[in-house]
Parts: structure tokens; C-alpha cells; sequence
């Protein structure tokens, strides 16, 4: 295993406790929630939004939950050398860097998390991609 893949799995670990700290921030703050669904619905009247409260909470913890379950995964068939899951892994990371444009506009409460997000997506793709080793590890 070539030193910058020995790196990954740390690095992983930071990944997945960020994407874990999105859904648990809005679950354990409904009123937050509640606000960020007003301002971007502001004609949705009470009872909608105490219905879309939870649905969004649900959704929200669903694809995160998705994206860590994901990223484990690959990152596991990666060690067994699959180039698929290199490739895999590398989109998964792409799709989660453009989906967080939607955590964005849930306002600034996530900025921090967001950056800090993209930069761990950033560093994990480089691992993958540019090292010599990491290439030769994969060719073999």
C-alpha cells in the first residue's frame, strides 16, 4: 500500500464525521431548520411547514448517511486495488462537492463545514489521482 493511500484513511475518517455533522446540527436544532425552510418557502403556511420539518430533517440525514455509506465502501474496494472503485469513489466525492451548494443556502450556520468539506474532498482526490505510487499501485 503506497504511503499517500495509508494517509486516506484518517483523512476518511474527518470526511465522514463532517458529512455525520450536517444532518445531526439540523436535527438537533429544529428551530434552525424551521427558519431555513421559511426563508426559502416563505408562502408555506404552518402547518406545512411542521409537516416539511421532520420530511427535511429525514432527507437531509438520508443522503448524508448515503454519501458515508458510499465513501466507506469504495474506499474499502480500493484497497483491494479496484481501479472501478477509484473512479467510483472519485465521482461519489465529485457529486458531494456539487450537492453541497445545497447545504450553502441553508445558510452561513454550515459555511465552515462546507469548506472544510471540499478541501477533505479536494485532498482525497489528489491522493487518489497524483502520486506515482498511488498510479503504479493502481496499474499493477
Amino acid at each position: 500500500m503506497p504511503a499517500p493511500l495509508r494517509l486516506f484513511l484518517p483523512i476518511l475518517i474527518v470526511l465522514e464525521l463532517l458529512y455525520a455533522s450536517i444532518p445531526a446540527i439540523m436535527i438537533m436544532n429544529l428551530d434552525f431548520l424551521r427558519t431555513v425552510i421559511v426563508q426559502s418557502k416563505p408562502t408555506l403556511s404552518n402547518k406545512d411547514i411542521e409537516f416539511a420539518v421532520p420530511i427535511v430533517g429525514i432527507f437531509v440525514a438520508g443522503i448524508h448517511t448515503l454519501f458515508i455509506g458510499l465513501t466507506i465502501w469504495l474506499s474499502v474496494m480500493i484497497r483491494s486495488r479496484g481501479k472501478w472503485a477509484r473512479v467510483g469513489l472519485t465521482l461519489v466525492l465529485l457529486i458531494a462537492t456539487l450537492g453541497s451548494f445545497a447545504s450553502w443556502t441553508a445558510g452561513p450556520m454550515f459555511y465552515g463545514i462546507i469548506i472544510v468539506t471540499n478541501i477533505v474532498h479536494v485532498i482525497l482526490v489528489g491522493l487518489l489521482w497524483l502520486p506515482q505510487s498511488v498510479r503504479n499501485f493502481f496499474s499493477a
